[in-house]
């Protein structure tokens, strides 16, 4: 019975160190001097049905992108369409050249295409709230990279676990957890 009060309590205090531990981008807007342009990199393959969600988020911006970029990878379903129908300028991927993963790869065509100061990657199954580009500049201040973790709107209970489920190693005070 101890075990289970311990477990509990720490349990509990783990859940209040994620909820509130973990960083986030400040909400105090502050106003830069000049105005980057700012170029939005999307990779996507087959997505189709996440894409116009994001894209949508990109439009309705406090601060609007310079440009809209889709690095198309070989989709075999509407993605470059419903990026092109959305505004966005499609690039398609060419083939993998040997050395290279397909992700980082699809990413580094879309910045050899993009015009802007600023280069920021999204994920295709994401989105922005209205003024998130504008607090992601307000951050960035002139660093060379910011990045950030998107919040996970869990829909079902048991995509709290999906940390466990990735392919990515997730280690925890030196040891492996997944």
């Amino acid at each position: 019975m101890l075990w289970l009060g311990v477990y509990l309590v720490i349990s509990l205090l783990a859940g209040l160190f994620l909820f509130y531990g973990f960083p986030t981008l400040v909400t105090k807007k502050k106003s830069p001097i000049l105005i980057p342009k700012i170029s939005i990199i999307i990779p996507a393959r087959n997505k189709e049905n996440n894409l116009p969600v994001l894209l949508t988020s990109l439009k309705n911006q406090t601060l609007l992108p310079f440009e809209i970029i889709v690095v198309n990878d070989n989709s075999t379903d509407g993605t470059a369409r419903i990026a092109e129908e959305n505004g966005a300028h499609v690039i398609y991927s060419t083939p993998l050249p040997d050395g290279w993963l397909g992700k980082p790869w699809v990413c580094y065509q879309g910045a050899q295409q993009a015009k802007g100061d600023i280069f920021i990657f999204l994920d295709a199954d994401t989105f922005l709230e209205p003024d998130g580009l504008e607090r992601i500049i307000a951050n960035h201040e002139g660093s060379g990279v910011i990045s950030i973790f998107p919040y996970h709107r869990i829909k079902k209970p048991y995509e709290a676990f999906s940390v466990f489920s990735s392919n990515k190693p997730v280690e925890w005070k030196g040891r492996r957890i997944n």
